[in-house]
């Protein structure tokens, strides 16, 4: 018998807290997850519910470190969360100063607020209640 993968969504530290977590975030943290799983890597989650920034006061956006991954990774992580979440949710690739070059370049998103590259996920922009109200 094959045993499931062991790896999962870390915590930065103890001030990383899904306390107040929407169901928009919950999503987002399942799609993580099963990326975690995927990839055969720990995902650790720098930012879920915190004061200073509204999107995630409202539990509708994980931040995710990138710290010492490839960019075939980062890129290829930031493609499959974008198809596996959908149009509801934007993926960000954040960084505190635009890269020169590679790959990443052209998905970069300056953000002169970040402390470090990381993958910002989140229920997109005037979206509203997630989920939607199932059609009948």
């Amino acid at each position: 018998m094959t045993s499931a993968s062991r790896h999962c969504i870390r915590l930065k530290d103890v001030t990383v807290t899904p306390a107040g977590l929407s169901p928009a975030g919950f999503r987002i943290l399942a799609a993580i997850d099963h990326l975690a799983q995927l990839f055969l890597i720990d995902m650790v989650a720098t930012s879920i519910v915190r004061a200073s920034s509204t999107v995630h006061q409202r539990g509708e956006a994980v931040d995710i470190s990138v710290r010492d991954w490839p960019e075939w990774r980062v890129m290829a992580v930031w493609t499959t969360l974008r198809s596996s979440l959908g149009t509801d949710f934007a993926v960000l690739y954040e960084v505190p100063a635009l890269p020169d070059q590679g790959i990443l370049r052209d998905i970069a998103y300056h953000n002169p607020s970040a402390t470090a590259p990381h993958l910002h996920i989140q229920l997109r922009k005037g979206f509203g209640v997630w989920p939607p109200h199932a059609n009948s």
